[in-house]
C-alpha cells in the first residue's frame, strides 16, 4: 500500500506522523484526514497535496512562524514600507513563510489571533463593563477556533460555521449573540485598524431552520445510545465509541472532549478528575471527577502520550477539529432511524437530566456541567464556591448507562 494512505470504512484516508519536536506546538502527534473517496488513484493524488500541506505546517512550526507573523502584523499596523531584503532573506529559508509574511505586512491578509488582545484592550478603554468584556472574550475565543485569518472569512464560511454549530446543538440565540456582538465588533475593529473593507454577512438565516427540530430536541435514552454505540463498534469506529463513552459519563461538550490532553487528567483528594481549562464560558472552566466506567478508557488513551499530547488524533488544521466526529455520529444515528432531534449534544442533555432525576443538588449539577448558576438566589451566587472533589465524585457516579457496560476494548469497562 502507498505511503500516507489507508482504507477505513471503504473510504481512503491519509495520515502523517508529527515529529516529536513540534507536537506540542501543532497540538497532535499524528495528522489524519478522510479523503472522501473510494478511488485509490484519486486518493493518492489528494494525499500528495494534503501531506505537502502538513509538511509545510511542520516546517512553519520549526521556523517559529508566529514570530514572523507578529513582525509582519506590526509592519501592517505602522504603515511602514516592507523591506524587500528581509522578504528575500526569509524566502531563502522558506518561500511559503515569505509569501505569508508579505501578505500580512501589505494588509492583503490579517491574522486574527495577533490582534485579539489589542481589541480587548480597546473595549476596556471605551469603558465596557468587565462582565461584557469577559463575555465578548469568551465568545471571540470560541469563534477563533474556526477562523484564524481574514482570508478564511466569507459569507459561505460563516454559513458553514452556523450549520456546524446547529448540528452540535447550539441554539440560534447563542449563535446570533456570538456573531452579532463579539465577532461583529471585532471585525469592525479589524476594518478600522488595517483600513480594509470586510464584506461578510453575519446574520443567522431563518429559512433553513426546521421549527420542530429546533424546539423539540430530545434527550437520548439508554436504548438509543446503546444502539448508536454498538453500530460504531460494528463499524470499528473507535473514536466515535470513545467520544460517546466520555460524553455519556461526564456530560462534556464534543469540542471539550476533542481538546483533551494527557495533562488534563489529574488527581485531587485522591480523586481522578478531568481538568477543563478552556471553554466557551467562564462557568465551563471546571473539574469533572472521572466516572469509574471510563477509568480504563482514559488509561488506554493516555498510554504512550506525552503530557502535551492531545488524547485524540483528529485534524487540528481543520476549521473545526471535531466536525468530522459530528458528521460521523450524524450518519450513524440517521442510519439507525434517529431523526434530527437527536444529536451528539443530546448525550450532554441526558447526563444533565439523569443527575437531576437522581436528586443531585442543582448547584452541583451546574458545577459538573459547566452551567452558570441560575438567577434568583443572590446569596447562593455570592457564597457558593463549589463542592469538594469527593462530593462531586459521589454525584458523577450516579450516572448510569446499562447499554454502555462494555466496549470494543472488552473487559476494560465494568457496568455499574
Amino acid at each position: 500500500m502507498p505511503r500516507y494512505i489507508e482504507l477505513r470504512h471503504n473510504t481512503w484516508c491519509c495520515y502523517l506522523s508529527v515529529p516529536k519536536d513540534v507536537r506540542a506546538k501543532l497540538g497532535t502527534s499524528r495528522f489524519y484526514k478522510s479523503l472522501q473517496t473510494q478511488d485509490k488513484i484519486k486518493a493518492e493524488i489528494l494525499a500528495l497535496v494534503q501531506v505537502a500541506n502538513w509538511k509545510q505546517q511542520i516546517l512553519d512550526a520549526r521556523l517559529k512562524l508566529p514570530d514572523f507573523l507578529k513582525r509582519a502584523n506590526d509592519i501592517a499596523i505602522s504603515g511602514a514600507d516592507v523591506d524587500l531584503t528581509e522578504v528575500v532573506t526569509i524566502a531563502n529559508v522558506n518561500e511559503s513563510v515569505a509569501e505569508q509574511f508579505l501578505s500580512i505586512a501589505t494588509k492583503a491578509d490579517v491574522v486574527f489571533e495577533l490582534n485579539k488582545s489589542d481589541f480587548i484592550d480597546n473595549l476596556k478603554s471605551q469603558g465596557y463593563a468587565a462582565s461584557t468584556i469577559n463575555s465578548y472574550s469568551n465568545d471571540l475565543n470560541y469563534w477563533l477556533l474556526s477562523f484564524k485569518k481574514l482570508s478564511q472569512l466569507s459569507t459561505k464560511s460563516i454559513r458553514d460555521w452556523i450549520k456546524d454549530n446547529r448540528a452540535e446543538g447550539k441554539t440560534d440565540g447563542s449563535i446570533s449573540r456570538i456573531l452579532g456582538k463579539a465577532v461583529s465588533k471585532f471585525i469592525k475593529y479589524i476594518e478600522f485598524k488595517f483600513e480594509v473593507v470586510v464584506e461578510v454577512d453575519l446574520s443567522v438565516p431563518k429559512f433553513d431552520i426546521n421549527p420542530v427540530e429546533k424546539t423539540n430536541r430530545k434527550d437520548i435514552d439508554n436504548e438509543g445510545i446503546g444502539k448508536i454505540y454498538n453500530r460504531a463498534r460494528l463499524d470499528k469506529d473507535q473514536q466515535i465509541q470513545d467520544f460517546i463513552m466520555i460524553a455519556a459519563f461526564t456530560g462534556m461538550r464534543i469540542n471539550e472532549i476533542g481538546d483533551l490532553k494527557k495533562s488534563d487528567i489529574a488527581f485531587d483528594d485522591k480523586v481522578r478528575f478531568i481538568d477543563i481549562k478552556k471553554s466557551k464560558t467562564t462557568s465551563g472552566v471546571r473539574k469533572i471527577p472521572v466516572h469509574s466506567s471510563i477509568n480504563n478508557l482514559l488509561d488506554h488513551l493516555c498510554k504512550s502520550k506525552s503530557d502535551d499530547d492531545y488524547l485524540f488524533d483528529i485534524s487540528r488544521d481543520a476549521k473545526r477539529p471535531t466536525g468530522a466526529i459530528v458528521n460521523r455520529f450524524s450518519k450513524l444515528k440517521s442510519g439507525l432511524g434517529f431523526g434530527a432531534d437527536i444529536t451528539f449534544h443530546s448525550i450532554r442533555h441526558s447526563v444533565d437530566t439523569q443527575m437531576i432525576r437522581a436528586g443531585i443538588d442543582s448547584k452541583i449539577v451546574s458545577q459538573i456541567m459547566g452551567h452558570k448558576l441560575k438567577e434568583g438566589n443572590e446569596s447562593t451566587k455570592t457564597y457558593y464556591h463549589g463542592a469538594h472533589m469527593i462530593e462531586l465524585k459521589k454525584s458523577i457516579d450516579k450516572i448510569s448507562w446499562k447499554s454502555l457496560g462494555g466496549g470494543s476494548l472488552d473487559g476494560l469497562w465494568d457496568d455499574e
